[in-house]
């Protein structure tokens, strides 16, 4: 948000009506409206006078969780275009600067989703009045100079001789512009210690938006760790452009995986995780009490408010995809939404991003979900969803030999500490050992035995001849002879190693 004055209480009432219907009732925003539950589309409407206030030149309006799909319409001279304004990130915030009438009118209409990135909101797992179309997360009003800086994104990687911090800074002018952007860097939270002042050259050629890359060194930086294996170190970035100034806070971390562990600034981190199906704070705080050192945000996105109290209090996110549902997605609308979550969310606390996640009751894509493959088995394409599906529960297990799949915690024999169910199957299956073959000179006569006129040996005394082979499986005594006794082809006897 632009430095200004802050007006989000100046939408004094919202009205709401389910496309398709008159009734209008009042609702409150943000929120998730229960008497709209079940709409595929909701059109939200209400009236807000002049914001600015001082020199203050344009009025900016911003929305937090707008799901899904959006169509915003304001009155008043917009800065960065006409017409209508759509939206289809409902993590990402909407900024829309305009120069605002002495009386204005707000209507945005949400939709319900219309691929598969509904993710979590468009399963049987939400129930109907929490996955109404709307404004979920927050509604602002506020009004700021030109030009002023609406957004910085830091990205912070490490490097051999420290860290380096990736800066993209998006300035809003409504003329041609030469100017220079200063950043400083500190730690967050101690004032005395000095910090590092570095400055960006940024030009624009008309009105609109301007987004400027800067990189910033950081010399023996201190280290941003997960809870148990030391401090939650973060730094404080500072842009300022005329008399436009933003701030955020960013951590140092690295977090990566080797031989199937967690791995944070090269240090391994023992998983003790929680799923989340809320977006809710407290069911963070639930998880600090229980002692948990990730958290996964099944289907969906968490929250700035969750993210931030992750960051402080050193609790690391497994952040999926907003996708759920078979069949396939478009894969571009796919890698936009990640880039866009990636620099969104570039938070110390975001240990990895996940892809597909399981199916529970998808409402909008049952028709639209493939046919099997020809040529595949129900047993083959099970095996290839669960080798590219990624399970929480198994981050930290290490990985059979023996065994393609991950090892899991079931009852059976243990391997270098950690149980694997292979070891059971194996030993169900243990294959069976076939006597070598025995071939018989030229020449030499089978041995016959008294009592037995015009027949050959039994079985157990009889040598095989050339190509075949016998099973080693003893016949039970007093039922006969043994069906495994009998003299097999050497191809089947091999079929069985």
């Amino acid at each position: 948000m632009p430095s200004g004055n802050t007006g989000g209480h100046m939408f004094e009432e919202w009205q709401a009506t389910a496309t398709g219907s008159e009734k209008t009732e009042p609702v409150s925003v943000p929120g998730t409206p229960a008497g709209l539950a079940g709409s595929e589309a909701v059109r939200y409407k209400t009236r807000f006078p002049d914001p600015r206030d001082g020199d203050d030149d344009v009025a900016v309006l911003e929305l937090r969780g707008l799901y899904a799909h959006a169509e915003l319409e304001v009155t008043g001279d917009r800065v960065d275009g006409e017409g209508p304004v759509e939206h289809d990130a409902y993590f990402a915030p909407l900024g829309v600067p305009f120069v605002p009438y002495e009386d204005n009118e707000l209507v945005v209409t949400c939709h319900a989703p219309r691929d598969r990135f509904g993710g979590l909101h468009d399963t049987d797992l939400v129930p109907e009045e929490g996955r109404v179309p709307g404004i979920w997360w927050d509604a602002t009003l506020s009004s700021a100079p030109l030009p002023y800086i609406e957004d910085v994104a830091v990205r912070p990687e490490l490097t051999g001789d420290g860290a380096r911090l990736r800066v993209r800074t998006t300035v809003v002018a409504d003329e041609a512009l030469s100017e220079r952007i200063t950043y400083s860097v500190k730690p967050a939270g101690d004032s005395r210690r000095a910090g590092m002042m570095e400055r960006a050259t940024v030009e624009t050629d008309g009105p609109g938006r301007t987004t400027v890359e800067h990189e910033i060194t950081v010399r023996d930086p201190a280290l941003w760790w997960p809870r148990g294996l030391g401090e939650q170190n973060r730094y404080t970035l500072r842009a300022k452009l005329d008399d436009s100034e933003l701030s955020v806070t960013t951590g140092i971390c690295d977090v990566g995986f080797e031989d199937g562990h967690l791995v944070v600034n090269d240090e391994p981190l023992p998983v003790r995780g929680v799923n989340l199906l809320t977006a809710d704070p407290a069911d963070v705080e639930r998880a600090l009490e229980l002692n948990a050192t990730l958290v996964r945000a099944h289907a969906h996105v968490l929250p700035p408010a969750c993210y931030e109290l992750c960051d402080r209090e050193g609790l690391l996110v497994w952040q999926d995809m907003p996708l759920t549902g078979p069949g396939g997605f478009d894969a571009d609308r796919g890698a936009r939404l990640a880039d866009l979550l990636t620099r969104e969310y570039s938070r110390p606390a975001l240990a990895d991003l996940a892809g597909r996640v399981r199916r529970h009751g998808c409402r909008g894509n049952r028709r639209g979900a493939p046919r099997r493959p020809a040529g595949l088995s129900r047993r083959r394409r099970a095996r290839r969803r669960r080798r590219r599906r990624i399970v929480l529960s198994r981050v930290g297990l290490r990985r059979c030999r023996r065994h393609r799949r991950p090892a899991r915690p079931v009852p059976g024999r243990r391997r270098r500490g950690v149980r694997c169910r292979g070891a059971r199957r194996r030993r169900r299956h243990r294959r069976r050992r076939v006597r070598p073959r025995q071939t018989r000179p030229p020449g030499e006569r089978v041995r016959r035995v008294r009592g037995l006129p015009g027949r050959g040996a039994p079985d157990r005394h009889r040598a095989p001849p050339a190509g075949r082979s016998r099973c080693n499986r003893v016949r039970t005594p007093g039922h006969g002879p043994c069906r495994h006794g009998r003299l097999r082809p050497r191809r089947h006897a091999e079929g069985r190693r």
